[in-house]
């Protein structure tokens, strides 16, 4: 390719040279025929004029005027001879037909350096090697006992894939080698592209089936995930024992988030593949993983409905209070509090901590009702209540005098105090309003 790309080069620059010299050759044709008929028509003239001389002298020696004859006619010739001027110097000549050759020698090497110091020879020089290596480069790929093609061979292959894809753009399997490719560097746009011709081309191969079904699934599209989905389920049904069918049938499952359906497609794969195998150990991975997922997600469903208890017991005791308030006011306000938070300037809010709202003793370390929760939006209202109590059957009446803190928490652990944020209300007697404003203000 090199050669060829040389032999192009050379031809552009005979082509200029032709171009270029041209008119200096015309030029200097034109301007010597034109002397050249000058010098014609004066030596015939000045032959003329020498006949015409010679003529009067024979008259002037035939009436006995002239002395010495021949000494006249001999300068007479030497007259002619110094005005006739057959040929230019040779010198002269070569110079002046020579003289297109500075320009044109500017002209090719002037080109040459500038496209070899700012041109693309070097993209060029590249390519021809990657076109060179190409079908090596793609055995590599696919031979597994050779060593592990690295990542800019990968990118040489694509290189070396898309020039021939131009050449032959009906190969299924060149553009489904293409799509991979790009899969791995992360040009998931590319990659479907490429595969929606492979598949153009041939939609029967289960290969070419699987990368545009995993494409698609990636796909923020939902009709592309349903057309995913029922291809997936159709491939196998063809073929039960396609161990990446099964791979991305439980990837589908992640994604929608059920985690016991991917369990359950895992241990499917785990009869399809060696015990002892590292896909073996891949798949054991990622049937842990789901199973954490699992719990987590059953887990935060117990607390969600545990807190959900919690508030339902709350409000009946809310309740109860109201009734109780109305007989006894100072005795009912002291079971809850609703406390309005709000945060100063200097406070600096961590992204991932926890706010702890607690109630302690006055003289006792422990806190008897706590509540904890992701950072809100401040200011905040929250309620603090028998509800929160941190032992069962605890009350905050039990209480004579209370101090209600607020505390941010970077780490989400309230006892680690480096780097938190507290502010706190005076302290509280069971007669107090349960009504509170607190403004945490105060680094730990």
């Amino acid at each position: 390719m090199i050669l060829q790309f040389w032999l192009v080069v050379i031809l552009l620059l005979i082509i200029a040279s032709v171009i270029f010299v041209l008119p200096f050759v015309r030029t200097n044709k034109n301007k010597t025929s034109i002397k050249k008929e000058d010098r014609m028509s004066r030596n015939q003239l000045n032959s003329d004029l020498y006949a015409i001389r010679l003529a009067e002298i024979e008259q002037d020696d035939a009436q006995g005027l002239i002395i010495d004859k021949e000494k006249i006619i001999a300068e007479l010739q030497h007259n002619l001879l110094d005005d006739i001027n057959e040929t230019e110097s040779s010198i002269e000549t070569k110079k002046r037909s020579l003289i297109w050759l500075p320009g044109l020698l500017v002209l090719i090497l002037g080109s040459v350096g500038m496209y070899l110091s700012v041109g693309g020879y070097k993209e060029v020089k590249k390519l021809a090697h990657v076109l060179d290596n190409y079908k090596a480069l793609q055995s590599k790929l696919f031979d597994k006992s050779k060593k592990t093609p690295t990542k800019q061979e990968l990118k040489d292959l694509a290189l070396g894939l898309r020039v021939h894809l131009t050449e032959k753009p009906n190969d299924e399997y060149a553009w489904w080698v293409y799509s991979r490719l790009e899969m791995m560097f992360g040009h998931y746009g590319v990659a479907t592209d490429a595969i929606d011709k492979a598949y153009a081309l041939d939609s029967k191969s289960i290969d070419i089936r699987l990368i545009y079904i995993e494409l698609k699934m990636q796909s923020e599209n939902i009709d592309d995930q349903n057309q995913a989905n029922k291809m997936l389920r159709v491939l196998l049904n063809e073929d039960p024992k396609d161990v990446y069918a099964w791979s991305l049938y439980a990837f589908m499952a992640v994604q929608a988030k059920d985690y016991k359906l991917a369990i359950s497609r895992w241990k499917k794969m785990l009869t399809l593949v060696e015990p002892h195998s590292k896909k073996a150990k891949v798949i054991r991975d990622s049937i842990v993983f789901a199973e954490g997922k699992l719990a987590k997600k059953t887990n935060e469903q117990l607390v969600a409905n545990q807190r959900s208890s919690q508030q339902n017991s709350a409000t009946k005791v809310n309740e109860k209070n109201t009734v109780t308030n109305n007989a006894n006011p100072q005795v009912a306000a002291i079971n809850g509090y609703k406390i309005k938070i709000d945060v100063s300037d200097a406070v600096v809010i961590p992204k991932n901590g926890y706010l702890f709202v607690f109630a302690s003793p006055v003289g006792v370390a422990m806190p008897v009702a706590v509540i904890k929760m992701k950072i809100p939006l401040f200011p905040v209202v929250v309620s603090l209540s028998d509800a929160n109590a941190m032992i069962k059957g605890t009350k905050l009446s039990d209480y004579p005098k209370l101090v209600i803190k607020a505390r941010i928490s970077p780490s989400g652990n309230v006892a680690h105090r480096q780097g938190q944020w507290e502010g706190q209300s005076k302290v509280l007697k069971r007669i107090d309003s349960h009504q509170l404003t607190l403004k945490i203000s105060q680094h730990l």
